[in-house]
């Protein structure tokens, strides 16, 4: 995209004939008192009646000005008998998409979209820039918007599916069409590494935004939709799909049962990844795949602190509490219930917070809530 709003070539489109059947036409264009050189190319008359009844032209207009969408301008020149002609043109933009003439008809299509409303035309628009999103800049180079409408206008057609808003500041929107195409694309991407890279857990959203050339925070919204939708899952920076299964040895398949056996004696509690990997001499990528294994499986649970909990060990804490009959608890209660020290303890109430088994009344008490 041109980052400066002064341009010489445009696309319009006429709603009243030409009277000439020339495919080029040179005269004068008019515009705010203006007036400039102007080449208009007129596309195939025989593709234009696929679309509709207006003419659509393209502008070359020297010197380059800013004109933009839905502007009305005036060109004048003369016809093969000498006779003056006048005609009023609306420009639906800048001329900044090159075509190739067996896409002449999907160009005529695009330009009949950009000559409807504005929200028609901004969202064919977000259409046509495809997997790199709509702009804000972008925008400006087409329409005339005080930042103030902008925002309205596209929060409104937000709220009709015509794009969804990725960024606010400044705004980037993509195409639902787009959106579901790069959908499709990041789970065959997946697809393909996981055939590629057994070893792998799976994809970040770095890798996946080198591999599909589009910006982090589009790459980021997506991977994260498709884990909403269940189609992908997630373990701390890697997105996998939920089918893959791991390859591995014998070797990492009984590490992997000593590991859910310690877990659930509560061997593992006080253990860093790191601890983990000099346990096991596993490789980190290794040994996280084998985790999220256990995680998975719903043998082990991980706690925002990175501590991991066998599944069995957490529920039969949960019975201990409840089957207390007590209405609160205390650190030190809890402490002397698990037999954990203060710095195990508090990372284990804060999951038990978090799943809805307790809720914190006080730094140092924890309401115990039904069941």
């Amino acid at each position: 995209m041109a980052k400066s709003n002064l341009f010489h070539r445009f696309e319009a489109v006429a709603s009243q004939p030409l009277g000439s059947a020339s495919k080029i036409i040179k005269g004068v264009l008019r515009h705010r008192r203006n007036t400039y050189s102007v080449e208009v190319i007129v596309y195939s008359q025989n593709q234009q009646e696929i679309v509709d009844k207006n003419i659509y032209l393209r502008l070359i207009v020297n010197p380059a000005i800013s004109l933009k969408w839905n502007d009305e301008v005036e060109v004048e020149y003369y016809l093969a008998n000498r006779f003056r002609k006048t005609i009023q043109l609306r420009i639906l933009g800048p001329a900044l998409f090159s075509y190739s003439p067996p896409r002449m008809t999907k160009h005529l299509a695009w330009l009949q979209v950009m000559s409807g409303s504005l929200k028609e035309a901004l969202e064919g628009l977000a259409l046509k820039k495809g997997s790199q999103g709509l702009g804000e800049s972008e925008i400006k180079f087409f329409f005339a918007l005080p930042l103030k409408k902008l925002k309205l206008i596209l929060e409104e057609g937000e709220g009709e599916g015509r794009w969804k808003i990725l960024n606010h500041h400044p705004y980037l929107i993509y195409h639902p069409q787009i959106l579901n195409f790069l959908e499709q694309k990041i789970l065959r991407r997946l697809t393909k590494y996981h055939q590629q890279q057994p070893d792998d857990l799976g994809m970040t959203i770095s890798k996946m935004r080198k591999n599909l050339g589009i910006s982090a925070r589009a790459t980021s919204y997506l991977a994260n939709r498709l884990t909403a939708k269940g189609l992908l899952r997630r373990r701390d920076d890697y997105f996998y799909l939920p089918e893959f299964q791991p390859q591995l040895t014998a070797q990492e398949i009984e590490i992997l049962k000593q590991m859910e056996t310690s877990i659930l004696k509560g061997d593992l509690l006080s253990l860093s990844v790191d601890k983990l990997q000099q346990r096991t001499g596993l490789p980190r990528r290794k040994l996280n795949m084998l985790l999220t294994m256990l995680i998975d499986q719903q043998k082990i649970i991980k706690s925002k602190d990175g501590y991991y909990l066998h599944y069995q060990w957490l529920e039969e804490l949960i019975k201990k509490i409840r089957a207390s009959g007590q209405k609160e608890i205390t650190i030190t209660e809890f402490k002397q219930l698990t037999g954990l020290s203060r710095k195990y303890a508090i990372p284990l109430l804060e999951l038990l917070d978090q799943i809805g088994v307790t809720r914190r009344k006080t730094p140092s008490v924890r309401e115990i809530l039904p069941d």
